[in-house]
């Protein structure tokens, strides 16, 4: 990580897990772009 980057909890919308392809994880973001992701639970 750098100064000012931050991290993010993500997780998608319940309609997405309905069919299967829901995704939930940890984002690094910095300014507007990904860096880096880790990806919890998929579905």
């Amino acid at each position: 990580m750098k100064k000012n980057d931050e991290v993010y909890i993500y997780r998608s919308d319940d309609k997405s897990w309905g069919h299967l392809a829901g995704r939930e994880g940890i984002a690094l973001v910095r300014g507007k772009k990904i860096i880096d992701e880790i990806v919890t639970c998929m579905n």
